[in-house]
Order: C-alpha cells, then structure tokens, then sequence
C-alpha cells in the first residue's frame, strides 16, 4: 500500500508517502518552514501542533529519518491523544523501519481513541493483511473503514478496495465478491494503474475473461506512459 499521511489531524489534508512526494526537500520555502520550525522546538516554544508540523516536515524532506523520529516521538509526547500523530508516526515507522509492533501499537491507540478514523483503520488493516497475515481482522477493520467512509480519498477508498477483493478472494475464495470489489476500486480511481492491473491479473487468474485482462493491461500502459511524459514535461517547466 502507498500509505498517505495528514497534517493537522485532518484526512482532507493528506500527504504522500516520500516516494511519491513532488521533491519538496529541494525548495527554499520549504527548507524554510523546517529552519524554522526547528528553531521553535529547540527554544521550547513550540506547541504540540509545531512539534507535529516539524515531524512532518522532516519526515517528507527525507533528509533525516532520525531527526524525524524523534519529533514524532515528541510530537506523541507532548499530544498523546493525538490520532495524527499516532498514525504519521505509524506509516513512518513502516516506511523507514518496518518496525511493525511499533506501528501496530501506534494504531492500536488510534483506533482506541477515534474508533471510526478511516486512515488508522486503513492503515491497520494493511498491516494485519500484509505483515500479520491475519485476513479476518483486516476485513473486519476494512469494514469498519467503508462505513465511517465519509472522509475516504479516492486513492485510500481505492485502495482498500483493492486489498478487500484480494482478501475476499485468498481467504474465501469468493470469485464473484472479488471481482465486485476490483470494479468498484476501479470506479473509484479509473486511472490509478495498479487497480488495472491488479483486476487483469484477477482475470487472468480465474480464466474468467483473458481478452478482458489484455484490455486492461493495455489501459495500465496507456496510463503509466501517459504519467510519465506529464512527469518529464513538468520537470522541464520546473528547470
């Protein structure tokens, strides 16, 4: 999963992991929000939501996961309750360390403290499918994220999707609610290239539809090389 992160504890303002950042590391005003972010924190007059800010900051800069690990830690210590905090400092940890116990404690919270919170359910139900291997648990969360689902993304909500019809797929072996749960990820990100591919290899799978798999491998193409000459032509215009 391509795990989002918030700020300010609001869904509406999610942010890409850093992988998928747009090179924010490399601009002044940036790098300028974290001098002086840092200098707040270390002159102690920061309150909790700069301490957070600054764990973000650096965490996105990917200039220094330690520094970053720090200030969530302080961020967490100086808002405890939180659910911000708890799940940016858990999609931290799996993307840096993979210190799963870290992050599944971190959720475990979150989900205590704001049981219908879409992202710390997502996030969980990823952990349990994927490191956990636990696919009861993470349906369960799953269903839990799709009825709270009034602060879905388009990309989270379709990426639960996703993760759904597998699990309904290698644990029930339900062909028919897999394949539901494939088209309505695709509804929800028509676009995105691994729902494409993701229900052409489903079909491929099951034998149900091979002509239908080679559409949709096609579409997946179309779109990665679509992204790829809009990413060159805006580093063209950003050089």
């Amino acid at each position: 999963m391509r795990f989002v992160r918030r700020s300010g504890g609001q869904p509406s303002g999610s942010r890409s992991k850093p992988e998928e950042s747009d090179g924010s590391s490399g601009n002044p005003d940036f790098v300028r929000v974290a001098v002086r972010l840092g200098r707040m924190i270390e002159s102690d007059t920061a309150d909790p939501a700069d301490i957070e800010d600054c764990a973000v900051v650096v965490d996105v800069s990917e200039q220094d996961p330690s520094r970053a690990d720090e200030m969530y830690r302080r961020a967490i210590e100086a808002d405890p309750g939180s659910i911000a905090n708890l799940v940016n400092y858990a999609v931290f940890i799996l993307t840096t360390s993979e210190d799963i116990e870290v992050a599944e404690r971190c959720l475990r919270k979150a989900t205590e403290i704001a049981p219908d919170d879409v992202e710390a359910l997502s996030v969980y139900a990823h952990i349990l499918a994927e490191h956990r291997h636990d696919s009861a648990g993470a349906i369960a969360l799953l269903d839990r994220a799709f009825a709270a689902g009034a602060d879905n993304s388009d990309k989270l909500l379709s990426d639960n999707l996703r993760l759904y019809a597998d699990l309904l797929l290698e644990s029930r072996s339900d062909v028919q609610g897999a394949d539901t749960y494939f088209r309505r990820a695709i509804d929800a990100r028509p676009t995105d290239p691994d729902n494409l591919l993701a229900y052409a290899d489903f079909l491929r799978s099951v034998g149900s539809d091979p002509i239908g798999a080679e559409t949709y491998e096609r579409r997946a193409a179309e779109v990665r090389e679509f992204n790829k000459q809009l990413a060159a032509s805006f580093k063209r215009f950003m050089s």
